[in-house]
């Protein structure tokens, strides 16, 4: 079992090395209601705070004020830096919807590719196998190797135009490149 993951920092790297962690969006979820939820108590007793400060009572005398004043400051502080922490959440949360969007795009690029090579030799066998009595290519010697040629020239000529337009593996140029 892994350890649960005790900062912003520490939850950004968990998204990145396995953006399918699901207990990363639980945790997000669960610190952004506790840190709303604290928010609003801090943000009522500000408010409480700020009144206490600013009335005209004969119980409250200068020095007072002015320190109730400062704690409403401070207390405004604190609500600020939830907002923050809630801003930061909401962000760690994006970046790992992202990951996992970026990793299924890629996981559905190839998917599509393969799916591509195989419809037309899925075509060309489900056309041969169809029965029919009058198909001249069934009776030539070297009939069978020929489909079995076309379907897997088919296939590979795909994939190397797939490879050449870097939409499959890297394109020929960049290996040179990068040498």
């Amino acid at each position: 079992m892994e350890k649960e993951p005790t900062s912003a920092k520490n939850i950004i790297q968990v998204s990145v090395k396995n953006p399918f962690a699901n207990e990363i969006g639980h945790q997000v979820y669960n610190w952004k209601g506790k840190i709303h939820s604290l928010r609003q108590i801090v943000e009522a007793q500000e408010a409480v705070i700020n009144d206490i400060g600013e009335s005209d009572s004969k119980f409250i005398n200068e020095d007072s004020s002015i320190y109730l004043k400062t704690l409403g400051k401070n207390f405004e502080r604190v609500v600020s830096a939830f907002d923050t922490f809630i801003e930061t959440l909401t962000g760690i949360f994006d970046l790992q919807m992202s990951l996992k969007s970026d990793h299924m795009n890629s996981i559905m690029k190839t998917l599509t590719l393969v799916s591509v090579i195989f419809i037309p030799m899925t075509f060309i066998a489900g056309l041969y196998g169809m029965n029919f009595e009058n198909m001249p290519e069934l009776t030539w010697n070297f009939g069978y190797g020929l489909a079995l040629v076309v379907m897997f020239g088919i296939g590979i000529s795909i994939a190397l135009f797939f490879r050449s337009k870097g939409w499959w593996g890297k394109r020929p140029s960049q290996d040179k490149r990068n040498k």
